[in-house]
């Protein structure tokens, strides 16, 4: 008598036949993970470190560095002279110191003086620098539009850093008895530092006609003329 076979077993035995080959395939995956970092070239870690340390020492050294400032002058220069100022000429600017470059460092500016000299030739008269003020609407002149000068502070070192730019009204007078005559004038600003101990400085020119001088002294003097200026480079 022939036994008959269970189509159960066998059911069974193929699953159990089919089990190590997904358990072998799963494996074989794993054994391929490896290749995804094989394919970094070994010196790509090298070049990142070397490009980090010099943008780092670049920015070390850049914000350590002394500051670049930039001087830039007035398109105006207001003047006044008389014996109603005490026998002086007076000239009012503001300049604009900016530091334009990446340094970190404050940089002070610790005095200024005014150098004008006579187009057509002569001596030079040095202005010095005494105080800081502002210009402020005259409201006691009806219809008219004047501006008078108010005093806020003698002079005193300036600090300039990355966004804090500094722009006075500086007040500089000359030596006693030194007026300005009908002409041309180069008008040079020099501004002494103390990180960057080069001097700052530049250079505009301005013309006083007959006009703006007899203005000038009207009256014993004392009242101040606006006068355009040009850059002389």
């Amino acid at each position: 008598m022939t036994t008959p076979q269970h189509p159960s077993t066998d059911q069974g035995g193929a699953r159990a036949a089919e089990a190590p080959r997904a358990k072998q395939s799963r494996s074989g995956l794993g054994r391929h993970r490896p290749w995804v970092g094989a394919r970094i070239p070994v010196w790509l870690p090298l070049l990142i470190a070397t490009v980090s340390f010099a943008t780092s020492t670049y920015t070390f050294f850049a914000t350590n560095a002394a500051p670049d400032l930039a001087l830039t002058m007035p398109v105006f220069v207001r003047v006044a002279q008389g014996p109603n100022l005490g026998n002086v000429a007076v000239a009012y600017l503001q300049p604009s110191f900016t530091n334009t470059g990446q340094s970190a460092r404050v940089e002070v500016i610790s005095g200024m003086t005014l150098r004008v000299q006579p187009a057509s030739g002569g001596e030079a008269a040095t202005f010095t620098w005494q105080e800081i003020g502002r210009f402020v609407p005259d409201t006691t002149t009806g219809g008219l539009f004047r501006l008078n000068y108010e005093y806020v502070s003698d002079a005193q070192p300036l600090l300039v850093s990355q966004g804090s730019p500094q722009t006075p009204v500086a007040t500089l007078i000359d030596p006693a008895g030194w007026y300005f005559t009908p002409g041309a004038y180069k008008i040079t600003l020099i501004a002494n530092r103390q990180v960057n101990t080069a001097p700052l400085q530049r250079t505009i020119q301005i013309t006083l006609t007959d006009a703006s001088i007899a203005a000038l002294n009207e009256q014993g003097g004392g009242t101040f003329l606006r006068e355009d200026a040009t850059q002389v480079k």
